[in-house]
C-alpha cells in the first residue's frame, strides 16, 4: 500500500513539541495506490478466479464525491477500494 501522501511527525510541521501524532500531507500528484494478489473459492475450497500484481489507483481521489472523515485512518485508501 502505498498511501496518499507523506506522514510528518507533527513537530516538523509545526503543530507543537512532538508529543502528538504524525501528520499526514496530502498533495494532488500523491495518489492512493496499492498493489495485491487474490484468490476466490467457492464453498468446496475451488479456486474460481484469481489475479497476480493486480494494480488499483484513484487518480481522482481530491475530487471525489466521497465523504470522508479526515481523522479517519486510512481514509482515501477506505474509499478507492
Amino acid at each position: 500500500v502505498d498511501l496518499a501522501g507523506q506522514v510528518w511527525p507533527s513537530q516538523f510541521v509545526g503543530f507543537g513539541n512532538g508529543a502528538g501524532s504524525d501528520v499526514r500531507i496530502i498533495k494532488r500528484v500523491d495518489i492512493p495506490r496499492m498493489t495485491f494478489s487474490y484468490s476466490l473459492a467457492n464453498a468446496d475450497g475451488q479456486v474460481i478466479l484469481s489475479g497476480e500484481d493486480v494494480k488499483l489507483k484513484d487518480m481522482d481521489f481530491m475530487e471525489s464525491n466521497i465523504r470522508r472523515n479526515r481523522t479517519e485512518s486510512l481514509s482515501y485508501e477506505k474509499a478507492m477500494l
